[in-house]
C-alpha cells in the first residue's frame, strides 16, 4: 500500500512539473473511493464540499435502485452501471427489491441517504466512503496539487475544486470510460 502511495505521489508530481499528465497512468493508481472523489470533481468543476461530494455518491446509487426499471427486470441478477462509482456493481434481484421497498418511503433525504448506506453495507453491496474517508482523500489531493481547497466566504466548510491545470485532461480520462 505504501509502496502504491509513492508511486501514485510520484507521478502526480511528474505530471506537474513537466505540465503533460497520463492520466490513464494516474487512474489506474486510485481506489475506487479516490476515482469516484476525482471524477466528481472534475464533471462538476465546481468548489464541492465534503458532504456535497458523498450525497452525490450515495444519491446516484440510490437513483438506480430506486428506479422503476429495476423491479421491473426479468432478471435475477442486477447490474448496475454508476456514474460516479467506477466499479459495476452486480445484485441479486431480490435484495434490490428489499432495499428498494425499506427507503422508498423514508423521509427526509438525509434519513433516505443514511438509510441506503446501512442497507448497501448490511447486503455487502458497496461500502460507501465515510466522511473522513472522503476528507482524508481530498487532503491527500490537495498536497499532490491535483485538488486545490479554501473556506467558505460565509460559514466554516471547506470547499474543493478540481485544479484547473488538470481538469481538461482529467475530464477527457473520465469521458473515455
Amino acid at each position: 500500500m505504501e509502496e502504491k502511495s509513492r508511486l501514485l505521489d510520484k507521478t502526480i508530481e511528474k505530471m506537474l512539473q513537466t505540465k503533460k499528465i497520463d492520466v490513464e497512468e494516474l487512474l489506474i493508481l486510485l481506489t475506487p473511493a479516490e476515482r469516484a472523489v476525482l471524477k466528481i470533481l472534475a464533471i462538476e468543476a465546481k468548489p464541492l464540499t465534503i458532504s456535497d461530494v458523498r450525497n452525490m455518491i450515495i444519491d446516484d446509487i440510490m437513483e438506480k435502485i430506486l428506479s422503476p426499471t429495476i423491479l421491473a427486470s426479468p432478471s435475477e441478477n442486477i447490474t448496475l452501471k454508476l456514474r460516479w462509482w467506477p466499479e459495476v456493481l452486480n445484485v441479486e434481484k431480490s435484495i434490490l427489491v428489499d432495499i428498494h421497498a425499506q427507503i422508498k418511503n423514508v423521509q427526509p433525504k438525509y434519513k433516505k441517504r443514511i438509510k441506503a448506506v446501512e442497507l448497501l453495507r448490511k447486503h455487502n453491496i458497496i461500502e460507501i466512503p465515510a466522511h473522513q474517508t472522503i476528507e482524508k482523500i481530498l487532503n491527500e489531493f490537495v498536497a499532490m496539487g491535483l485538488v486545490l481547497s479554501r473556506q467558505e466566504i460565509v460559514g466554516r466548510k471547506k470547499l474543493y475544486v478540481i485544479n484547473p491545470k488538470v481538469l481538461k485532461e482529467v475530464r477527457e480520462a473520465f469521458s473515455k470510460e
